[in-house]
């Protein structure tokens, strides 16, 4: 088993579409917990401009990925919401 390093998500908010195999874990304290997959649910991450946009109101969480097994697949889709990169 590989694991990703920990990380926060820079944009506003992440949409996160995943299949049925779980490899997210989220840090809760000092301890990293397995993320639980509800079926159909769309989940909503905090990234860390809407932290500094609410003054910490809503924390980005960190995060990191554990890889499976070899010959198990695990897919997701991730949409960033970011600012434009484009200045003016």
């Amino acid at each position: 088993m590989r694991l990703a390093r920990k990380n926060t998500d820079y944009g506003l908010i992440i949409l996160l579409i995943k299949d049925e195999v779980s490899g997210l874990k989220v840090l809760d304290g000092e301890e990293w917990v397995k993320f639980k997959l509800i079926p159909g649910v769309i989940v909503v991450n905090v990234g860390d401009m809407l932290s500094r946009f609410t003054n910490g109101l809503y924390v980005s969480g960190k995060h990191k990925v554990v890889a499976l097994s070899k010959g198990v697949s695990k897919y997701s889709i991730a949409l960033f919401q970011r600012e434009s990169q484009v200045c003016y």
